[in-house]
């Protein structure tokens, strides 16, 4: 078992509220080959979650309360968009927001991206994952990325970390979806 691996399994099964004594985040991305698409899942504690909305744009989201804001959605969309960045060959993929629910356990939000189709072939992907760095010095971003031949983990320390890879997208499965 890998040392991200044990440092998820510590953070998902103490369950740390709003004093956890250290900042982490846990991203898993799937290549789904029947739609061609990168299926991103991001599990951010909410309190501070909350913090990097508030200090972007001067708004408490309020998650789950009976206060919740009505710009809930599209102000996650925008600090993710602003912090969970994937390039494909040098441009920028535009994710689409999927939605966001509580954890089980109400202490994080679970946050869901997707990407555009991407077509068949190798292609240089980066990504830069700065979620909640602007708020705390010691935040730490794991990234699981799952493809059919192989995959990815990275463990993003600081803003300015770009991680590179040239990734092989194999076609969409046969008969799965036509292209119009």
């Amino acid at each position: 078992m890998t040392w991200q691996w044990i440092a998820l399994w510590i953070v998902l099964l103490t369950g740390w509220k709003a004093d956890h004594p250290f900042y982490v985040s846990n991203t898993i991305a799937h290549y789904n080959q029947e739609t061609a698409t990168i299926q991103i899942s991001s599990h951010i504690f909410l309190d501070d979650l909350e913090k990097g909305i508030h200090q972007k744009s001067g708004i408490w989201i309020k998650y789950g309360s009976d206060n919740q804001s009505p710009f809930t959605d599209s102000l996650i969309y925008d600090y993710l968009s602003e912090h969970i960045q994937w390039y494909l060959m040098d441009s920028l993929l535009e994710l689409n927001f999927i939605g966001a629910e509580m954890s089980e356990d109400f202490s994080a939000l679970w946050c869901y991206l997707e990407s555009p189709e991407i077509a068949p072939g190798k292609a240089k992907l980066d990504i830069e994952n700065t979620l909640l760095m602007e708020i705390y010095s010691d935040q730490k971003n794991i990234l699981h990325f799952n493809m059919p031949a192989d995959d990815h983990y990275f463990l993003f320390r600081n803003a300015s970390q770009r991680e590179s890879m040239i990734i092989d997208f194999p076609p969409i499965k046969s008969g799965e979806k036509s292209h119009e």
